[in-house]
Parts: C-alpha cells; structure tokens; sequence
C-alpha cells in the first residue's frame, strides 16, 4: 500500500510536469525581461536589481509561491553584460532553492542592428517534503530508499535581436539540457526531470512626445513544452517614463492580468500585478493571484569617455597632429614672450584649449537625420560606440546645452555628442571652457576638414 500512494505521488509530480509549464509564470516581464532570456542582460544602460513575490493558488493548501532577487547590467564594455539570480519555487510536496550566474556578448550588424547571446548557468536544490505523503508504514524499505533532497545545475540560453528604433526579437530556452534529478538510487520512478522549455517574444517600443518620455509596447510571446499545448501570451504596456506604467495581459485557455506601477526619481520602481482567471481553470479554481515587485536602478557613469587620439587608427594621421601641436606650443611661447609677463593660470589655460583641437580629414560624419555634416569646428563631449550610451550624455547635457546633437563617423563607427558647431574655433573654445567646468574634463574640439 506505501509503494503504491508513494509512487501515484511521484508520478503524477513526474508526468504532471513534464507535460506543464515549470518555468514559472511572471507578470513583470515587460520591466525585467532578463528573467527569461539571459540575452537581455545589460540591455538598459543601467544596472538593475528587482525583487518579486508571486503567489498563485492561494485557495489550495499552501497554494503556489515564487521569490526572485535578480540584479543585471553592463560591464565594462557594452558588448558585455551580467545577470545574478537568486530564486525560490514552491508548489505542493516540491520546492526548489536556485542561484544563477549569466553572461551576455552582443554584436553589432550594422548601424542602429544589434544581436545578443547569452547564457546562464545554475545551481539548484531540489526538496520533496516526504513528512506529507500518506503512507500506512512509515518503515517500507520503498520509503527508506527514497531521499528528499537533491542537488542539480541547469543551463539556460537564449538570442535577442535589438534594432534601435525598438523592435526586439528574442528566443530562449531555459532547461536547455534537460537532465534528470533522481530521487532513489533503486526506483526508477522516484525522479523529476527538468523540462526543456522554448520561448520566443516579440515587441516594439513606439515613443512619443519631444522627450520620447511616452512610450507604447505590445508584446508577444510564445512558450513550448514538449508533450505539452503551446501557451502564449499578448501584452500592451503604456509607459510614461516620468511617473510609472501600467500593461494588460492575456495568457491563453488561462488569465488576464493587470499591472500597474510607479517610477520614483528614476531610481526605485514598485509594481503590483492582479490575474484573474479564465478558461477552463476557472471552474475549478477562482482565488486570486498577485505578484508585486520592487526595483532599483544604478545610474551607469558616462562621462568618462577614453581620449579621443585613440580613435585615430592612422599612425602617421597622429604623428602630423603632435607636430601642429608642437608649432603652437612654440607660437604660443613667442606670443606670451613678446606681450610681457601675463598671469600664470590664463597662459597655460589658453595652451590646453589650443591643445585640446584635433584635425581629421579622413574621417565622413554624417547627420542621424540624413545628409553629410559640414566642415568646420565641433566641441565633443564623448564617442561612444552604442547610440544609447550618446543619447544618455546628450539628455544630460541637453538643459546647458539645448542645440546638442549626435553625428556619426562612418569610418570608426562611434556616435559623437556634439554641443557646438562652428565655422570659426573661437566659438568652440569658448564654449569648451563651459563644458569642462560642468563636469566634462575630456572634452575637445574637433575640426573637421573635407
């Protein structure tokens, strides 16, 4: 009788997952998508840490509960990025503690085309609370064997297509391996087997207003399990990045959920998502199911910028640049010889704006609007091989410096920030001495020749 109740339980735990979704279901996957695909890591050019409850089922004894603690970001290039997780699954008899370390490269295509692959491996703690099974004899030799908990790894991998006008194209498959965690070393039943999942998502960011401050998503997203009817999901989202969010959701033969959160100084998210169920769940099962999340967001610093010789590939394009520099360190020497004895500090600022212009004439910029940019005198405040990382330095300068703008070399492929443009360099130089004392200590002033 033991052996019998002990193995319709592990059966039906086997066979019922096997054939079900064990990537938990999450209602924030809009905020933080990384938590199913790890080619998401660093996808803001921020770093970001959420924390998430989800309680499903509550009207079953114990119900179902996920915790999540993720944190991902860039590192120090953008090509690369990082994803921590720490997560906690809980549903009947079974619970699982895991941790999870991920990279991501990313790749550029072409100008404005980005493709991403990532990876994740994990640790994770399989317990089955056998103190719930009913059995007649608790000293059956079937029991005896049996033991409740088991250590495992898992791998997920997934691929992301980013165009930067805000389509994104992504596929995952979290379990890629599949493996089987054993729980008697004598009964070939008493195991749980981590299911390859398949997972596919599509959305478009459209912005609106000046500030691109509002913005609509639909998203799309489709999960397989094999033995198991493909789910998807459809989702809307409404963003106003100043205040917060709020998104609706179908899951099919399923729920429809709700979210709604807030923005706090642009650091500190909380969100609150609500399901209601349909389908042919709901004549079984009516409670309801929340989840709620709290975030906060790690201002990336990107002012530093390397120093612009180092985008100078041309070696002999250098040495005929520190030869210009030289005759003005010279002239400037003559000059300050023949006027007398002026203040020390005006003589050695004036040589470091001198100094601070650099000529190309290999170089093509051309305008992100259309059409080539013109000769002339250009103050730069940072290069920056993603356009995103030149947009969150031309925001920032954007109250200062309101007629600032981005243009692209086409021969290095770096979005430049530009703050000035000029025929004549004194207008630049000016307006250089204004960008250092605001915080911008490498910038320079690039003259462009054709």
């Amino acid at each position: 009788m033991n052996r019998f109740l002990l193995t319709i339980a592990l059966v039906f735990i086997s066979i019922f997952e096997l054939n079900a979704q064990q990537v938990p279901f999450y209602n924030h996957n809009l905020r933080n998508p990384a938590v199913f695909n790890p080619a998401y890591y660093g996808f803001k050019n921020t770093v970001n840490a959420y924390i998430v409850r989800n309680q499903r089922f509550a009207g079953f004894d114990g119900g179902a509960y996920n915790h999540y603690l993720t944190v991902d970001g860039k590192m120090f290039l953008d090509q690369l990025g990082f994803g921590v997780e720490l997560y906690q699954y809980a549903s009947g008899l079974q619970k699982q503690l895991g941790a999870k370390l991920g990279l991501k490269y990313s790749i550029r295509l072409a100008e404005k085309h980005h493709l991403a692959l990532g990876a994740t491996g994990s640790m994770l703690h399989n317990n089955i609370d056998m103190s719930r099974i009913l059995v007649m004899q608790q000293a059956d030799p079937y029991m005896a064997n049996m033991g409740d908990n088991r250590l495992s790894g898992s791998l997920d991998v997934g691929l992301l297509y980013h165009w930067e006008q805000g389509l994104r194209i992504g596929i995952s498959v979290p379990q890629v391996i599949g493996n089987k965690i054993n729980y008697s070393d004598q009964n070939t039943r008493g195991f749980y087997r981590l299911a390859r999942h398949i997972m596919a998502n599509v959305a478009y960011d459209a912005k609106f207003l000046k500030d691109q401050s509002l913005i609509l998503t639909p998203d799309f997203m489709v999960r397989y399990i094999p033995g198991a009817p493909i789910q998807y999901d459809g989702s809307i989202m409404l963003e106003w990045t100043k205040l917060g969010w709020f998104s609706a959701t179908y899951k099919s033969d399923y729920a429809i959920s709700f979210n709604l959160g807030f923005s706090i100084l642009d650091r500190v998210q909380i969100g609150y998502s609500y399901e209601y169920i349909i389908g042919s769940l709901k004549q079984h099962y009516s409670a309801m199911n929340h989840e709620f999340m709290l975030g906060y967001t790690f201002q990336r610093k990107n002012k530093e910028v390397v120093d612009s010789t180092w985008y100078y590939e041309n070696i002999e394009l250098k040495k005929e640049i520190d030869r210009k520099n030289k005759q003005i360190e010279i002239l400037l020497t003559e000059k300050i010889s023949n006027l007398g004895d002026p203040k020390e500090d005006t003589t050695q600022y004036d040589e470091k704006l001198e100094n601070s212009i650099r000529s190309v004439s290999e170089d093509k910029f051309v305008e992100l609007a259309g059409g080539d940019s013109p000769a002339g005198y250009y103050v730069v405040v940072g290069a920056f091989w993603q356009k995103s990382g030149a947009e969150n330095v031309l925001n920032e300068t954007n109250k200062d410096f309101p007629d600032g703008r981005i243009i692209f070399n086409e021969r290095n492929e770096l979005n430049y920030v530009i703050l000035k443009y000029s025929t004549e360099k004194g207008p630049c130089l000016d307006i250089l001495k204004n960008v250092w004392d605001s915080g911008y200590p490498k910038a320079w002033v690039l003259e462009y020749k054709k």
